[in-house]
């Protein structure tokens, strides 16, 4: 289906009646905002605007050559295949297959062939994230499916992406959580909020912070004067100025000592105590760091099977409780300068430990 008209737009709705007397006017297509009148083709429900009147003509008499009148004079069929080079502007990132552009002030997306799909209605359009995009109309946020359907009513002042299902939403200066179908289940009652990770999202009320899980129940009450999101398990925590760890339960495990702290990765947190800076595990123990050089002349102290070939004194290195023994100072040194060329790798461990 085709339509041609001229789309009037109004300053405000009490010019209503007298525009709608004027020769401008096409039944009900008024928008109230009479700043310009539009010139527009609309094709199967899809606006096409032009600047002026000459444009608008050159685009009509392309099409002549692709659709016919049906016997009854009220629809189009197209009998070929026909494409109109429409200059947008490149927005987002394509993600979930879907990229957001800007066109003539508006923001829609494209598929991965370039073609529009959803056309551009919106003042702002962000990635897809789990099957949904927020979106911006009339100054308020909502969400949008990939058939650009309004799953979530744009009735937000703010919104963020979905991650593990469910979204942030911003009311009235409070946070609150959406679901995918556009259920508050989680209402707008926090000054803060950040995306649930495992399972659990921070969250600030009265000036402190703590966690809440999926249903809004309070896990971890708001007691820190700062908190972070759960990582491999923990998380950091605040308390009287300094740093430390807590559960999923809300329990303390690695008490705050600390005057820095940050996320465990790989079941290892780099920490800040004193002016040192160290890494602790999950039970708050300090990796050891250090490699002590020794002379040995106890030969009661090495290890059995070690083969003594003199009765000269042995150099020895202890490194991470290991012991690494040698016959000269030279090897040694070589070692060592061997052993400097990894000392920044986690993945470093010495073969052979003792020298057989």
């Amino acid at each position: 289906m085709i339509k041609i008209y001229d789309k009037i737009v109004l300053e405000n709705e009490n010019d209503k009646k007298e525009i709608e007397k004027s020769e401008f006017c096409v039944d009900d297509y008024i928008n109230y905002v009479i700043k310009e009148i539009k010139k527009t083709v609309e094709i199967n429900n899809n606006s096409i605007i032009f600047e002026s009147d000459d444009e608008r003509e050159k685009f009509l008499k392309m099409l002549d050559h692709f659709f016919v009148e049906e016997e009854n004079n009220s629809k189009l069929k197209i009998y070929n295949e026909w494409s109109l080079k429409i200059d947008y502007t490149p927005k987002g990132n394509f993600k979930e297959g879907l990229a957001s552009i800007e066109y003539n002030k508006k923001w829609g997306y494209i598929n991965k062939s370039g073609d529009i799909v959803i056309s551009c209605i919106y003042e702002e359009a962000r990635d897809f994230s789990e099957g949904l995009a927020v979106v911006k109309k009339d100054g308020k946020f909502g969400y949008i499916d990939k058939e650009g359907k309004e799953v979530v009513p744009c009735i937000y002042d703010r919104a963020r992406d979905f991650v593990e299902g469910l979204a942030i939403v911003e009311k009235n200066g409070k946070y609150g959580y959406v679901d995918k179908e556009g259920k508050e289940v989680i209402p707008c009652v926090y000054d803060e909020a950040r995306d649930f990770s495992e399972g659990l999202a921070l969250v600030k009320k009265d000036g402190k912070f703590g966690y809440i899980d999926k249903e809004g129940k309070e896990v971890v009450p708001c007691i820190y004067d700062s908190a972070y999101n759960f990582s491999n398990g923990l998380a950091v925590v605040k308390k009287d100025g300094k740093y430390g760890y807590i559960n999923k339960q809300g329990k303390e495990v690695i008490p705050c000592i600390y005057d820095g702290a940050r996320d465990f990765s790989e079941d290892f947190a780099l920490v800040y105590q004193d002016g040192e800076l160290y890494y602790i595990n999950k039970l708050g123990k300090k990796l050891n760091k250090e490699i002590v050089i020794r002379k040995c002349e106890d030969v009661l102290k090495i290890p059995k099977n070690t083969h003594i070939l003199s009765s000269q004194e042995r150099y020895v290195i202890e490194y991470n409780e290991n012991r690494v023994i040698f016959d000269k100072e030279e090897e040694r040194n070589e070692f060592l300068n061997e052993l400097s060329l990894f000392n920044y790798h986690d993945s470093y461990k010495p073969k052979e430990l003792v020298k057989q």
